[in-house]
């Protein structure tokens, strides 16, 4: 008995409370609270082929405008149809790893010698997989390409679903569709809607 006493504080001394200890005494969680705190995206994921890596990605409705070693093009999303569209493409911008100027309380954090980023918004740290490697916002919706996962976090309720666990470069999120490049290509899904 004193055994099983002594390792209950051993855990309680390394670990701390438990999640429903911590409620009881009205303290904050923190995130994620696993599993409720993050989903897996159940939608199939669409595809196309680039030559080069994509920059420049542009939605309107459900068009995505890019630019690759071909010049300018544009996908219809609902039809998987990629075309050539008129206009010239400037050099490739740098992503936004940063997560910066994006209308939105948010920071990046790379502690040393972690593989993974961590993304504080309004004062709640998500963990991350892998090293960010772009974001976009569209109204409280932020999508996040890491090395390891492309993820949609809902900044207002500090709610993440994994809508890719291959990564990706660059991403755009919109109204209806959120995109994102990997592997010289281009990857997309429908927004999942709250």
């Amino acid at each position: 008995m004193k055994g099983v006493a002594l390792a209950g504080l051993l855990l309680t001394l390394t670990f701390g409370p438990t999640v429903s200890a911590a409620q009881e005494q009205g303290r904050p969680l923190p995130f994620p609270a696993p599993p409720a705190a993050t989903t897996t995206n159940p939608l199939p994921i669409r595809s196309a082929a680039t030559q080069g890596e994509p920059h420049h990605l542009h939605l309107d409705g459900d068009t995505l405008s890019y630019c690759d070693k071909r010049g300018a093009r544009a996908i219809d999303l609902q039809a998987s149809r990629d075309a050539a569209r008129a206009g010239t493409c400037p050099a490739a911008e740098e992503p936004n790893a940063a997560c910066s100027q994006l209308g939105i309380d948010v920071e990046v954090r790379a502690p040393l010698s972690a593989p993974d980023d961590i993304l504080d918004v309004g004062g709640i740290s998500i963990p991350l997989k892998g090293r960010v490697h772009d974001c976009a916002v569209d109204g409280t919706l932020m999508a996040i390409a890491t090395g390891s996962r492309v993820n949609l976090v809902d900044v207002a309720s500090a709610m993440m679903i994994t809508i890719d666990r291959a990564g990706g470069e660059r991403i755009v999120v919109g109204p209806n569709w959120i995109v994102w490049s990997a592997e010289r290509g281009l990857r997309w899904i429908p927004r999942p809607q709250p």
